[in-house]
């Protein structure tokens, strides 16, 4: 979303869809480190109760920095896979890796969004304004 100028850089987390091959890698690259299950709040007549989201992927995260590694297809959630992701693709100018279409992005936070119930799902639906927005501008 930064690379569209969608959201500032600093307000970013950056998400890599990861290939069996590299969720292979960075099981023994010490810069990364396994992702830890999401917290699940439960409320229920003024009571919040925190359970750990036993659908979170599995996925690396950087130990430094804020770099997730997911692999696809995500569980039940979103089916499609990494030869599809990379087939439809996109190269940026001056970046060396392709970078998912925005139409992905937004079909990807869709998903995330209404599949789990985590913190994230309004960051979630924020960004999925943001993007649907910035489209219907290109329009």
């Amino acid at each position: 979303m930064a690379l569209y100028d969608i959201k500032p850089i600093f307000d970013t987390d950056l998400d890599i869809a990861a290939s069996p091959e590299l969720m292979d890698h960075l099981t023994n690259d010490v810069r990364w480190k396994k992702s830890e299950p999401r917290d699940l709040v439960a409320e229920g007549q003024g009571i919040n109760h925190r359970v750990k989201d036993s659908r979170a992927y599995d996925g690396y995260k950087t130990v430094a920095g804020d770099v997730t590694a997911i692999p696809v297809p995500l569980q039940d959630s979103y089916p499609i896979d990494f030869g599809t992701l990379m087939s439809e693709a996109t190269m940026i100018e001056d970046m060396p890796y392709p970078i998912a279409r925005l139409e992905r992005v937004l079909d990807w936070k869709l998903a995330l969004a209404t599949t789990y119930e985590h913190a994230a799902k309004e960051k979630h639906m924020a960004d999925v304004q943001k993007i649907a927005k910035y489209l219907l501008e290109l329009s």
